[in-house]
């Protein structure tokens, strides 16, 4: 499994936030969804895919994301470990 965390800037709103969201990809399949986060994009550092440290919050910001990664990640070991084929609807 892999996962990501991209800003969608087809998405940008009338303040130039730009929403980000968490790609996670496994066995052919990506689950994509809205971390109700948002940032200007110079305020993103698609390297790291984390909030820059000038972004106000910013450390809050990535370890809310961090959790979030790190849910869908048990989920889905959780899942393989009980014999349950991971589907997207389960690690929703």
């Amino acid at each position: 499994m892999t996962v990501k965390f991209v800003l969608r800037e087809d998405k940008t709103d009338k303040n130039g936030l730009v929403p980000v969201f968490i790609d996670a990809i496994f066995e052919g399949l990506r689950l994509r969804c809205f971390t109700r986060e948002k940032c200007l994009p110079k305020e993103w550092n698609a390297d790291k895919q984390r909030f820059r440290k000038g972004k106000t919050g910013a450390e809050e910001a990535n370890n809310v994301l961090e959790a979030m990664a790190e849910r869908v990640q048990k989920r889905y070991r959780d899942l393989r470990t009980a014999g349950t084929p991971p589907t997207l609807a389960l690690l929703r």
